[in-house]
């Protein structure tokens, strides 16, 4: 929580367009981790503008980014708010995910389909 107050969300955000895989990894990873199980950092992540990167990772990323990647938007998906679910979709997740679906690992697809339902 001292992270999130601190400001540290849209810098988090900003480096998922890192132009290194292991840097936007390590952003999406710490994401991951803070919406897990958060409410209000779920809505923060949101509205800082992830939501259009996490997609473009998920067609463009390296499979480490996708992992983590999908790890983001299947937490910001489930759980909490509904309007989290539909910010999302809004931000046409669904073609995207359908897309790419055939294109990742089983754990990624897996999580797809989470997302999806």
């Amino acid at each position: 929580i001292a992270v999130v107050a601190s400001g540290a969300i849209p810098p988090l955000v900003g480096l998922l367009k890192a132009s290194m895989s292991d840097v936007q990894k390590q952003a999406a990873r710490a994401l991951h981790n803070l919406t897990s199980k958060n409410v209000d950092n779920k809505v923060a992540v949101i509205e800082a503008g992830a939501v259009p990167r996490l997609l473009s990772l998920m067609k463009h990323g390296a499979p480490a980014v996708r992992e983590q990647a999908v790890g983001v938007l299947r937490n910001l998906t489930g759980g909490g708010k509904p309007e989290n679910k539909a910010a999302v979709a809004e931000a046409n997740a669904i073609p995207t995910l359908i897309t790419v679906l055939r294109m990742v690992s089983p754990e990624v697809q897996v999580h797809i389909a989470v997302i999806l339902y």
